[in-house]
């Protein structure tokens, strides 16, 4: 659908690191057709139980810099503070 309507590139702000791992299999996979930028879900996303520790949460996730290429992308960290 995107390349029906000339998308080349899309942007997935807010996402949990379970999420952004999905989006790099897919990409390992060759099914992201795509050039995508992922954002991690900072606060404001989820259940206040999961809005805490922030720092600890994105440490644990796994995820570290250098994730990417001209396909997949982690751009940084989504906040919606409102």
């Amino acid at each position: 659908a995107f390349h029906a309507v000339g998308v080349t590139a899309v942007a997935e702000p807010g996402l949990y690191p379970e999420q952004v791992r999905a989006f790099h299999r897919a990409h390992r996979q060759a099914r992201l057709t795509v050039r995508t930028d992922v954002l991690l879900a900072g606060w404001g996303f989820g259940r206040p139980e999961i809005e805490t520790n922030l720092e600890e949460r994105f440490s644990a996730s796994g995820l570290e810099g250098g994730l990417g290429d001209e396909w997949l992308r982690l751009e940084g960290v989504k906040l919606m503070p409102d």
